[in-house]
């Protein structure tokens, strides 16, 4: 029996509920005969990925470690559609061109369902998601579902379910889509939910994730790992979303060290970069700092390279050598991508607390998946880095310092500086808690527009005039020049 035999076989009666053991069978025989799009799920342990399946396909929104995102989707795709609905797959990080490629293969050509993908995130940039809403699958990102519901409030025309891969990212990250004639400019947060009417309510060029959703008839989702913070949020706010519930707890950091001054972490970054026996992978959320940290590598004669797109990282990892490398990588890495061969031995640094403290969870997921990671993950942070400056004059910060410099020389492992170190991002947390609420959302993602943002001084200035002010970060430099950074 052929795989669109049994995929027929698996399709339950009209009005019949899917039988969940069946489908996980199937999803096992495909697995088994060597199908390409399932190559990662193949290579989980079993027990593993078939819970993991049977929850997914029971509803909710379920945390699964660092087993392959994109196939459970894909899988939970095929029983959403042998159900008769209309499927949507979300991803908020890169999906490489050969998985979209095999995914079109196996839903498409082996099974005969209409799959279509759009958006950049899938590797179509341009193709847009209401060119494809006829389509029985659907890849692409939210950007693109705001941009559809900002045009057309009731743009499904039949039933129709929505899978969310790293889940947190997309309904925490980018709750919000703020829009400009029509096309969405930039993604926000709302840092903490008050549960009040907020100002943006009324504005049609806002959208929020959670009355979109509503329109679809299921909901469900996966991510690696999140904060515990952000698993309370997702509880509250799309608790009518999602039937089944939010199942998933919080995770450990990583280890971190904090430093007075951003000098003196950099010194130390590089000094550990160093010593370091082998190969290294540093993580950077600013562009400036990464280009600092590449010279002040390369001046200690330490040759760095520079990794600006997910293929640059898979080729950096791919290519061992004699001679010890470090790669700079900014932003989050995908795990989207074709299964890892051999996991290269790396010692990983954070050269900065990314914008979101649940984000790190995301490096935890690349480390489990592709790295073979020589001792713990560390984050260096400074109290004059962007995201702690507000720190400097609070609550005897300083004080604390100058006890620390005193006693290090008798603490050779650095205990009274990760004590630091998680005391400022407590700090952080408190202040964002207290403030970050539906008053103040958290521009996660600028010109998100890409290529289709409208030209022109005049129109730059409309688009962004909700996004004026000073970072939220407290570094007392305007949004834009800050952390509303454009991405490039």
């Amino acid at each position: 029996m052929d795989a669109k035999q049994s995929w027929e076989q698996v399709k339950p009666q009209a009005g019949a509920p899917l039988d969940r053991e069946a489908f996980v069978r199937f999803a096992e025989e495909l697995a088994a005969a060597g199908e390409p799009a399932l190559a990662n799920y193949a290579r989980c342990e079993a027990k593993a990925r078939q819970a993991a399946l049977h929850r997914l396909l029971a509803g909710g929104l379920h945390a699964v470690g660092s087993l392959p995102q994109f196939e459970l989707c894909l899988l939970a795709a095929l029983a959403q559609a042998a159900a008769g609905r209309q499927v949507f797959v979300f991803s908020p990080l890169p999906v490489a061109p050969q998985v979209v490629r095999q995914a079109h293969h196996l839903l498409g050509e082996v099974l005969g369902l209409n799959v279509q993908a759009a958006g950049p995130i899938c590797g179509r940039p341009t193709s847009r998601l209401k060119q494809a809403l006829k389509a029985d699958v659907l890849l692409t990102d939210t950007i693109q579902l705001f941009e559809v519901a900002r045009e057309k409030a009731d743009f499904l025309d039949r039933p129709a379910a929505a899978l969310f891969c790293e889940a947190d990212l997309c309904l925490f990250d980018g709750r919000l889509g703020m829009c400009d004639r029509g096309k969405a400019r930039a993604l926000a947060a709302v840092y903490r939910s008050s549960g009040q009417t907020p100002p943006w309510r009324d504005d049609p060029e806002v959208l929020d994730l959670r009355d979109v959703l509503g329109q679809f008839a299921r909901v469900d989702g996966v991510l690696g790992y999140t904060s515990a913070h952000v698993a309370r949020e997702l509880r509250r706010v799309y608790r009518p979303v999602f039937g089944a519930g939010v199942c998933c707890r919080g995770a450990g950091d990583f280890r971190a060290f904090a430093f007075r001054t951003f000098a003196e972490k950099m010194s130390a970054l590089c000094r550990d970069i160093l010593k370091a026996p082998g190969d290294c992978l540093v993580f950077v959320g600013d562009e400036e700092l990464r280009q600092n940290l590449y010279r002040q590598l390369r001046q200690r004669d330490q040759e760095a390279t520079l990794l600006a797109a997910p293929q640059d990282l898979r080729n950096f990892l791919d290519m061992a050598g004699e001679r010890k490398r470090v790669g700079i990588f900014r932003g989050l890495p995908t795990t989207f991508t074709l299964p890892v061969e051999k996991r290269p031995a790396m010692q990983v640094f954070l050269a900065e607390h990314l914008l979101m403290p649940h984000q790190h969870g995301k490096l935890r997921v690349f480390c489990e998946r592709d790295l073979e990671v020589v001792g713990p993950p560390t984050l260096y942070l400074s109290i004059e880095d962007g995201m702690f400056s507000i720190y400097a004059d609070r609550a005897g910060i300083g004080r604390f310092f100058r006890l620390m410099e005193f006693t290090e020389k008798y603490d050779k492992w650095r205990q009274i500086r990760r004590v630091m170190a998680r005391t400022a991002i407590r700090r952080l947390h408190s202040l964002r808690r207290a403030y970050l609420n539906e008053d103040y959302p958290v521009c996660t993602l600028v010109g998100a527009g890409g290529d289709s943002a409208p030209a022109g001084e005049a129109a730059r200035k409309k688009t962004g005039k909700r996004l004026e002010g000073l970072c939220f970060c407290g570094s007392g430099k305007p949004f834009r020049e800050c952390h509303g950074k454009a991405k490039v």
